[in-house]
């Protein structure tokens, strides 16, 4: 799939902000959004429970797709 250079910014924003634990809710909706647009999924928020795993999943499943594209 082809990433939009405008999530990619997005994403480079979000990577600054996010230190593996916390989240404001824009980055936190921005995780969600791009998360759903390029793991073809519906929208929705993982519960932040057992630590957060899933959000933790998310990004790191984003960073690959976004380092992988970027080379």
């Amino acid at each position: 799939m082809e990433i939009n250079d405008k999530d990619y910014q997005k994403w480079k924003e979000f990577k600054k902000n996010y230190d593996g634990v916390r989240l404001n809710n824009t980055d936190f909706e921005l995780l969600c959004l791009l998360h759903s647009t390029y793991f073809n999924h519906s929208y929705y928020k993982p519960c932040s429970c057992n630590g957060g795993r899933t959000i933790k999943e998310w990004a790191q499943q984003l960073d690959t797709l976004f380092e992988t594209n970027d080379n």
